[in-house]
């Protein structure tokens, strides 16, 4: 516990810290646990970076100077010949420059 309640929380993740500020020890010994790595969240990451190639390939491919902002080279995880594709909507009511209303993930 800091000396003063005034004082920044000592966790590293602001969802380990009460919303008075101070770290559970809940939070504190949950955290310190690994967490079993089951198919559905393995299937969760693997989509997520799906998710991400798909909308950098679009971003990529969009005409300058869109093209020309994000970093080229990042490592990216597009969907595998072995994956069956996902069609993701884009359900926001304002134009996003860039992406395309449907994504093929």
């Amino acid at each position: 516990m800091p000396a003063n309640l005034w004082e920044a929380p000592t966790t590293d993740s602001a969802a380990e810290a009460h919303p008075g500020g101070l770290a559970t020890e809940n939070a504190k010994s949950a955290a310190a646990q690994p967490q079993p790595k089951t198919p559905q969240a393995n299937r969760g990451i693997r989509i997520r970076e799906r998710v991400e190639a798909a909308v950098m390939g679009a971003i990529y491919g969009s005409p300058p100077p869109l093209c020309d902002i994000p970093d080229k080279g990042m490592f990216l995880a597009p969907r595998w010949d072995s994956e069956q594709p996902i069609v993701v909507s884009n359900s926001c009511l304002v134009k996003l420059h860039g992406l395309p209303a449907r994504l093929e993930v």
